[in-house]
């Protein structure tokens, strides 16, 4: 019993699901491809200003979002190969450590792609609930092979008992015929 509860700590304390939610550890390489190519240049460039740049307070964000201020976006040019591009990638691939997702989310909501932000949420969320899922699983499968090497355990004990009543009642006869 001591094992399993032993066990059950290990396996929670040691669990990647519980390891801190980066951005280099939530985004994958292809997924940060495939965020990077759903940008436009001017985008891309608003995307590296605000993430590189400590947040704005929220007032300041409330504000700039008033109805006076929010203009339609315009249409989206996503012809152009920006070096913007592979710089995102890189500031990210550096500096995903240090931002958690949370952070790259409300960038991409400043620039008006709430679009990705969600994206990227669900495919985050995807991910953890699968890692989870294998988790739980691993789990079960120990507390199964630890059942199943009691049981074991259990019927040898029993009849190793069973066995030595049997010795112990040969040995009672034994010692009554003289």
């Amino acid at each position: 019993m001591l094992a399993s509860v032993l066990s059950f700590f290990l396996l929670i304390f040691l669990s990647p699901g519980l390891a801190d939610d980066t951005v280099a550890e939530d985004i994958g390489p292809h997924q940060l491809e495939r965020l990077v190519e759903l940008l436009t240049a001017h985008e891309c460039e608003e995307l590296i200003s605000a993430i590189s740049q400590p947040e704005e307070s929220i007032f300041q964000h409330l504000d700039r979002l008033s109805a006076e201020r929010n203009q339609l976006r315009r249409r989206r040019n996503t012809d152009q190969q920006a070096p913007c591009r592979s710089a995102l990638k890189d500031w990210l691939q550096i500096h995903g450590k240090q931002i958690y997702y949370d952070r790259l989310s409300r960038a991409l909501r400043q620039i008006g792609r709430t679009d990705i932000a969600i994206e990227v949420g669900k495919n985050i969320n995807q991910d953890k609930t699968l890692a989870m899922q294998r988790y739980v699983d691993g789990y079960h499968e120990l507390v199964n092979r630890m059942a199943t090497h009691l049981e074991k355990h259990e019927s040898e004990d029993h009849e190793d008992h069973e066995d030595h009543e049997e010795v112990q009642q040969y040995s009672a006869k034994q010692g009554e015929i003289p």
